[in-house]
Protein backbone atom coordinates (compact mmCIF):
# COMPACT_ATOMS: atom_id res chain seq x y z
CA UNK A 1 0.00 0.00 0.00
CA UNK A 2 0.95 3.95 -0.39
CA UNK A 3 2.09 5.83 2.38
CA UNK A 4 -0.06 8.35 3.08
CA UNK A 5 0.47 11.56 1.69
CA UNK A 6 1.42 14.47 3.81
CA UNK A 7 -0.41 17.83 4.63
CA UNK A 8 1.34 19.28 1.05
CA UNK A 9 2.35 15.70 -0.65
CA UNK A 10 1.58 14.65 -4.04
CA UNK A 11 0.36 10.46 -3.66
CA UNK A 12 2.26 8.45 -6.71
CA UNK A 13 1.00 4.59 -6.51
CA UNK A 14 3.40 2.07 -7.77
CA UNK A 15 0.55 -0.44 -8.85
CA UNK A 16 3.27 -3.09 -9.22
CA UNK A 17 3.69 -3.43 -5.68
CA UNK A 18 -0.14 -4.55 -5.35
CA UNK A 19 0.25 -6.81 -7.79
CA UNK A 20 0.84 -10.45 -6.66
CA UNK A 21 4.50 -12.03 -8.17
CA UNK A 22 2.89 -14.12 -10.34
CA UNK A 23 0.29 -11.92 -12.23
CA UNK A 24 1.50 -10.67 -15.56
CA UNK A 25 1.81 -7.00 -15.73
CA UNK A 26 -0.45 -5.32 -17.92
CA UNK A 27 1.07 -4.19 -21.42
CA UNK A 28 1.04 -0.82 -21.68
CA UNK A 29 1.59 1.34 -25.29
CA UNK A 30 4.25 2.99 -26.00
CA UNK A 31 2.81 7.14 -26.26
CA UNK A 32 3.67 8.00 -29.73
CA UNK A 33 6.59 11.23 -30.49
CA UNK A 34 4.52 14.57 -30.60
CA UNK A 35 2.97 15.03 -33.56
CA UNK A 36 2.38 11.63 -34.80
CA UNK A 37 0.23 10.92 -31.61
CA UNK A 38 -2.84 8.15 -33.17
CA UNK A 39 -6.00 9.31 -32.32
CA UNK A 40 -7.70 5.84 -31.28
CA UNK A 41 -11.31 6.09 -31.12
CA UNK A 42 -12.30 7.03 -28.33
CA UNK A 43 -14.54 5.34 -25.78
CA UNK A 44 -18.93 6.19 -26.23
CA UNK A 45 -18.83 8.34 -22.88
CA UNK A 46 -15.56 10.39 -24.40
CA UNK A 47 -16.98 10.87 -27.64
CA UNK A 48 -19.82 12.10 -26.27
CA UNK A 49 -18.18 14.72 -24.03
CA UNK A 50 -16.11 15.78 -26.73
CA UNK A 51 -19.12 16.51 -28.98
CA UNK A 52 -20.75 18.44 -26.23
CA UNK A 53 -17.63 21.02 -26.14
CA UNK A 54 -18.10 21.58 -29.72
CA UNK A 55 -21.79 23.08 -29.36
CA UNK A 56 -22.29 26.53 -29.27
CA UNK A 57 -23.00 28.30 -25.80
CA UNK A 58 -26.74 28.49 -24.85
CA UNK A 59 -27.87 32.17 -24.45
CA UNK A 60 -27.41 33.44 -21.14
CA UNK A 61 -30.89 32.73 -18.83
CA UNK A 62 -32.62 35.58 -17.09
CA UNK A 63 -31.55 34.71 -13.86
CA UNK A 64 -28.78 32.08 -12.96
CA UNK A 65 -28.82 29.49 -10.58
CA UNK A 66 -26.85 30.87 -7.22
CA UNK A 67 -23.89 27.97 -8.04
CA UNK A 68 -24.21 26.78 -11.46
CA UNK A 69 -22.76 23.60 -12.66
CA UNK A 70 -19.52 23.59 -14.85
CA UNK A 71 -20.16 24.24 -18.48
CA UNK A 72 -18.14 22.23 -21.28
CA UNK A 73 -17.48 25.52 -22.79
CA UNK A 74 -15.85 26.51 -19.82
CA UNK A 75 -12.64 24.05 -20.38
CA UNK A 76 -13.18 23.70 -24.44
CA UNK A 77 -10.95 26.58 -25.21
CA UNK A 78 -8.25 25.94 -22.31
CA UNK A 79 -4.78 24.72 -23.49
CA UNK A 80 -3.99 21.58 -21.88
CA UNK A 81 -0.55 22.77 -21.84
CA UNK A 82 -1.98 25.90 -19.49
CA UNK A 83 -3.96 23.77 -17.13
CA UNK A 84 -0.68 21.16 -16.86
CA UNK A 85 1.64 24.02 -15.59
CA UNK A 86 1.30 23.18 -11.78
CA UNK A 87 0.36 19.76 -12.66
CA UNK A 88 3.23 17.20 -11.24
CA UNK A 89 3.07 14.77 -14.24
CA UNK A 90 4.91 12.01 -15.33
CA UNK A 91 7.79 12.39 -18.17
CA UNK A 92 5.48 10.10 -20.23
CA UNK A 93 2.81 12.11 -19.62
CA UNK A 94 4.46 15.36 -20.92
CA UNK A 95 5.35 13.55 -23.99
CA UNK A 96 2.06 13.62 -25.04
CA UNK A 97 2.02 17.28 -24.32
CA UNK A 98 0.87 19.24 -28.07
CA UNK A 99 0.48 22.68 -28.09
CA UNK A 100 -2.79 22.30 -30.21
CA UNK A 101 -4.37 20.21 -27.40
CA UNK A 102 -7.02 21.56 -25.43
CA UNK A 103 -8.08 20.06 -21.68
CA UNK A 104 -10.71 16.95 -22.68
CA UNK A 105 -8.38 15.52 -25.63
CA UNK A 106 -5.14 15.43 -23.79
CA UNK A 107 -7.30 14.23 -20.82
CA UNK A 108 -8.85 11.34 -23.57
CA UNK A 109 -4.52 10.66 -24.45
CA UNK A 110 -3.76 10.08 -21.57
CA UNK A 111 -6.46 7.34 -21.14
CA UNK A 112 -5.74 5.86 -24.14
CA UNK A 113 -2.03 5.60 -22.98
CA UNK A 114 -3.10 3.84 -19.91
CA UNK A 115 -1.64 6.85 -17.69
CA UNK A 116 -4.51 6.87 -15.19
CA UNK A 117 -3.07 8.30 -12.35
CA UNK A 118 -1.50 11.00 -14.20
CA UNK A 119 -5.21 11.64 -16.10
CA UNK A 120 -6.62 11.89 -12.24
CA UNK A 121 -3.50 14.35 -11.47
CA UNK A 122 -4.57 16.61 -14.39
CA UNK A 123 -8.23 16.62 -14.34
CA UNK A 124 -7.96 17.62 -10.48
CA UNK A 125 -6.01 20.55 -11.38
CA UNK A 126 -7.72 21.49 -14.43
CA UNK A 127 -11.70 21.50 -13.21
CA UNK A 128 -12.61 24.68 -11.04
CA UNK A 129 -11.89 24.15 -7.44
CA UNK A 130 -15.75 23.34 -6.34
CA UNK A 131 -15.96 20.84 -9.35
CA UNK A 132 -12.79 19.30 -8.57
CA UNK A 133 -13.75 18.91 -4.69
CA UNK A 134 -17.12 17.73 -5.31
CA UNK A 135 -15.68 15.00 -8.22
CA UNK A 136 -13.37 13.91 -4.93
CA UNK A 137 -16.29 13.64 -2.79
CA UNK A 138 -18.72 11.44 -4.97
CA UNK A 139 -15.26 9.37 -5.16
CA UNK A 140 -14.82 9.06 -1.55
CA UNK A 141 -18.48 8.42 -1.14
CA UNK A 142 -18.58 5.71 -3.79
CA UNK A 143 -16.12 3.51 -1.45
CA UNK A 144 -17.24 3.60 1.52
CA UNK A 145 -19.66 1.62 3.49
CA UNK A 146 -23.65 2.76 3.45
CA UNK A 147 -22.85 4.02 6.94
CA UNK A 148 -19.47 4.60 7.21
CA UNK A 149 -17.44 5.27 10.63
CA UNK A 150 -18.82 8.60 12.27
CA UNK A 151 -15.85 10.80 11.14
CA UNK A 152 -15.64 9.53 7.91
CA UNK A 153 -19.45 10.48 7.48
CA UNK A 154 -19.07 14.28 9.18
CA UNK A 155 -16.23 14.75 6.88
CA UNK A 156 -18.56 14.48 4.07
CA UNK A 157 -21.07 16.16 5.54
CA UNK A 158 -19.17 19.43 6.28
CA UNK A 159 -17.65 19.20 2.57
CA UNK A 160 -21.32 18.96 1.20
CA UNK A 161 -21.65 21.86 3.52
CA UNK A 162 -18.98 23.92 1.73
CA UNK A 163 -19.81 22.90 -1.69
CA UNK A 164 -23.27 24.50 -1.15
CA UNK A 165 -21.60 27.70 0.38
CA UNK A 166 -17.98 28.26 0.39
CA UNK A 167 -17.54 30.62 3.58
CA UNK A 168 -14.62 30.79 5.78
CA UNK A 169 -16.83 29.10 8.60
CA UNK A 170 -17.36 25.89 6.78
CA UNK A 171 -13.78 26.37 5.00
CA UNK A 172 -12.03 26.01 8.32
CA UNK A 173 -14.52 23.37 10.07
CA UNK A 174 -13.08 21.07 6.75
CA UNK A 175 -9.74 21.46 8.34
CA UNK A 176 -11.07 20.03 11.98
CA UNK A 177 -12.72 16.98 9.71
CA UNK A 178 -9.81 16.48 7.51
CA UNK A 179 -7.05 16.88 11.08
CA UNK A 180 -9.80 13.86 12.91
CA UNK A 181 -10.41 11.22 10.03
CA UNK A 182 -6.47 11.62 8.92
CA UNK A 183 -5.13 12.76 6.05
CA UNK A 184 -4.38 9.53 4.64
CA UNK A 185 -7.70 8.48 3.68
CA UNK A 186 -10.37 9.79 0.61
CA UNK A 187 -12.44 11.79 2.89
CA UNK A 188 -9.69 13.18 5.08
CA UNK A 189 -8.13 14.51 1.34
CA UNK A 190 -11.50 15.67 0.17
CA UNK A 191 -12.03 17.85 3.34
CA UNK A 192 -8.27 19.16 3.46
CA UNK A 193 -8.61 20.24 -0.31
CA UNK A 194 -11.81 22.09 0.96
CA UNK A 195 -9.70 23.92 3.23
CA UNK A 196 -6.81 24.32 0.97
CA UNK A 197 -9.03 25.82 -1.36
CA UNK A 198 -8.87 29.55 -0.36
CA UNK A 199 -8.38 32.07 2.64
CA UNK A 200 -4.81 32.06 4.96
CA UNK A 201 -3.03 28.42 6.15
CA UNK A 202 -2.84 29.76 9.34
CA UNK A 203 -5.39 29.99 12.08
CA UNK A 204 -7.49 32.93 12.30
CA UNK A 205 -5.38 34.77 15.04
CA UNK A 206 -2.20 35.02 12.85
CA UNK A 207 -0.95 36.54 9.57
CA UNK A 208 -2.50 35.44 6.60
CA UNK A 209 -0.70 32.42 4.80
CA UNK A 210 -2.55 32.36 1.60
CA UNK A 211 -2.44 28.30 -0.32
CA UNK A 212 -0.57 27.69 -3.16
CA UNK A 213 -2.23 27.88 -5.99
CA UNK A 214 -2.75 23.82 -6.95
CA UNK A 215 -2.78 22.73 -3.69
CA UNK A 216 -6.53 22.04 -3.87
CA UNK A 217 -5.92 19.92 -6.97
CA UNK A 218 -3.08 17.73 -5.23
CA UNK A 219 -5.69 17.28 -2.35
CA UNK A 220 -8.33 16.26 -4.71
CA UNK A 221 -5.92 13.75 -7.01
CA UNK A 222 -4.87 12.30 -3.14
CA UNK A 223 -8.25 11.61 -2.29
CA UNK A 224 -9.64 10.12 -6.00
CA UNK A 225 -6.39 8.25 -5.93
CA UNK A 226 -6.75 6.57 -2.37
CA UNK A 227 -10.17 5.90 -3.09
CA UNK A 228 -8.79 3.99 -6.21
CA UNK A 229 -7.15 1.80 -3.89
CA UNK A 230 -9.51 1.41 -1.19
CA UNK A 231 -11.18 -2.08 -2.73
CA UNK A 232 -9.08 -4.47 -5.20
CA UNK A 233 -6.16 -2.65 -4.84
CA UNK A 234 -4.70 -4.94 -8.07
CA UNK A 235 -7.45 -3.37 -10.00
CA UNK A 236 -6.71 0.35 -9.30
CA UNK A 237 -6.31 1.20 -12.88
CA UNK A 238 -9.80 0.44 -13.68
CA UNK A 239 -11.27 1.81 -10.49
CA UNK A 240 -9.16 5.38 -11.55
CA UNK A 241 -10.88 4.56 -15.32
CA UNK A 242 -14.13 4.89 -13.44
CA UNK A 243 -12.87 7.73 -11.43
CA UNK A 244 -11.93 9.68 -14.72
CA UNK A 245 -15.04 8.98 -16.46
CA UNK A 246 -17.22 9.94 -13.39
CA UNK A 247 -15.07 13.29 -13.91
CA UNK A 248 -15.84 13.83 -17.46
CA UNK A 249 -19.44 13.61 -16.78
CA UNK A 250 -19.08 16.13 -14.32
CA UNK A 251 -17.80 18.94 -17.14
CA UNK A 252 -21.19 18.00 -19.39
CA UNK A 253 -23.29 18.80 -16.65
Amino acid sequence: MPDKPDDFGTLKVDLNQLKSPNQEKPKRKQPAPPGKTPHAKPSEQVRKVLEAVQKPAEPAQAKSPAHPPTRPSALAGIKASEAAKLVPLSEEAKKLLQDDLTVLPYLELLMQNHLFQDGVHFLAHALPKREAIRWALECARGVVEPEPPAAVAQAFKVVEKWIQNPSEEHRRAALASAETVGVGTPAGCTAMAAFWSAGSLSPPNLPVVPPPENLTGRGVANAVLLAGLVFHPEKADDNFHQFLTLGIEKMTR
